[in-house]
């Protein structure tokens, strides 16, 4: 045990100096870093997520509602609906069914254009008649028919990765029924185009959390559960922002989501957490760098 009568009044003061110089700095380090860390996070939880995800919300929302326009327009035509409404069509009335539905197809630069009556399950597409439909090859045209829904919009990704967006729109009070289709590349590009940090991403999901579009295409057939943990169904609340943390890849990841009700489905995006906090931890090394010169600087000059 040290007996404080035998150190000198200098030690004394020197041990004083260098305790409050370095008490003091190791506080004013600690609050600096704590409240640089609180800025990152609100910066990217309160505004670059949000933002993102909204941005990308806003292009699919305008994609959606331009392709359910152009599936109304067609199942609300009055000619289309006469066409339609007969077993035995007229090769005059088909042939300007078609011209009709190509004319769709031009205008909002489709890749298919189509029209069916809900109750013979009469299928035409731009080509012509295609077939009646059956319950074994086509069960989304009855499950849609029976859902008592007006809209479905679906995605499907080719195995080329080309991915398809479908629109459908049915007269839930009458017989005719449309759909259309369109390439979703752009919306692709414009997905992994989006980088979160170094190395975030985004994707989409339906509202059951399974993914629909994914950067690497063998998590196409995955959960967010599957990917996230069980934390990840709060990731599934239809609200305007929805934040978790999780572990992918063996890395801490913020994984954030956005619902887009016009298709019931969600944006996604992933970022790991060292990443978001990569310049802190930079400024952080450096302030303990400029500690230790301070302080040995105030301790030689109390020597």
């Amino acid at each position: 045990m040290i007996n404080l009568n035998s150190i000198s009044i200098k030690q004394k003061v020197v041990a004083g100096i260098t305790f409050a110089v370095l008490a003091s700095t190791i506080i004013v380090g600690v609050m600096a870093q704590r409240q640089a860390r609180a800025v990152l996070e609100h910066r990217l939880i309160d505004i670059e997520l949000p933002t993102m995800l909204e941005k990308i919300k806003g292009e699919i929302d305008n994609e959606v509602s331009q392709l359910l326009m152009a599936a109304q327009q067609i199942a609300n035509n009055e000619f289309t609906q006469q066409a339609i409404n007969t077993r035995n069509i007229d090769a005059d009335s088909e042939r300007l069914l078609v011209k009709s539905l190509n004319n769709v197809r031009t205008q909002y630069k489709l890749n298919d254009a189509s029209v069916a009556n809900r109750e013979t399950a009469y299928y035409w597409n731009q080509n012509g008649f295609l077939r009646e439909l059956n319950k074994q090859q086509d069960g989304w045209f009855f499950g849609f028919t029976q859902s008592g829904n007006a809209t479905m919009v679906s995605m499907f990704q080719e195995a080329s990765g080309e991915v398809k967006m479908f629109a459908n729109f049915q007269q839930v009070d009458g017989f005719s029924m449309s759909g259309v289709s369109k390439s979703m590349d752009d919306m692709v590009k414009l997905l992994n185009g989006f980088k979160i940090e170094q190395t975030g991403f985004v994707f989409l999901t339906n509202a059951k959390g399974e993914v629909q579009i994914h950067r690497d295409q063998s998590q196409s057939k995955a959960t967010l559960a599957q990917l996230y943990g069980s934390n990840a169904s709060e990731l599934l609340d239809k609200s305007d922002f929805n934040l978790v943390q999780a572990t992918y890849n063996g890395q801490n990841v913020f994984v954030s989501s956005t619902y887009i009700p016009v298709m019931d489905w969600f944006v996604v995006g992933v970022v790991p957490v060292d990443e978001v906090f990569a310049d802190l931890t930079k400024v952080a090394h450096q302030m303990l760098i400029t500690t230790i010169v301070v302080a040995a600087l105030f301790i030689l000059m109390g020597l």
